[in-house]
């Protein structure tokens, strides 16, 4: 059984890959169940979590800045770093800063010792939004991932675990 939780998507699921197991003599039915329910898993969670986050006000591209900032040293981070943890552009980052500075959560400095150096801080109101939604946060992915133990979510981290170091982290397209 494949899982896709869609009983049309199951059927075609399953008679792709059983041609393409037929056809292709390096096809690994159980990779490609294995990146199918990945996939379908990344989506589930993304979605879920999302709408609670747009029901903040918030976007998850937001949420994950403002993350950031608050574990950065003085609640601050260039926004190059933002841009490479994140693994989004420059372009895509400062739209982001853009709305959070407007709703007050943000505020972009330049730095005393190269001026060509732009810092993100967060601001009090924004660690203040953080503070009270974390907590329901957490519930929600708890909610989430209740029918998974403990012992399980160890052996499907350390799974990807492997992959990423495997194959050298991220890459760029």
């Amino acid at each position: 059984m494949i899982a896709t939780g869609d009983p049309s998507a199951e059927g075609l699921y399953r008679r792709r890959f059983a041609e393409h197991s037929r056809r292709y003599r390096h096809f690994d039915m159980d990779s490609a169940v294995f990146i199918l329910r990945l996939v379908l898993a990344y989506a589930t969670i993304k979605n879920r979590l999302s709408r609670r986050i747009r029901g903040r006000g918030m976007t998850l591209a937001g949420l994950n800045i403002m993350s950031l900032l608050e574990q950065g040293e003085g609640r601050s981070l260039p926004l190059h770093e933002i841009s490479r943890l994140m693994l989004v552009s420059r372009a895509n980052i400062t739209q982001v800063m853009n709305g959070l500075e407007k709703k007050g959560f943000v505020r972009r400095e330049h730095s005393e010792s190269d001026r060509r150096l732009c810092v993100a801080r967060l601001s009090h109101r924004g660690l203040s939004w953080l503070r009270e939604f974390w907590p329901g946060h957490y519930t929600e992915i708890g909610r989430i991932f209740s029918g998974v133990s403990a012992a399980e979510k160890r052996r499907l981290s350390a799974g990807l675990g492997k992959i990423i170091l495997n194959h050298g982290g991220h890459d760029e397209e």
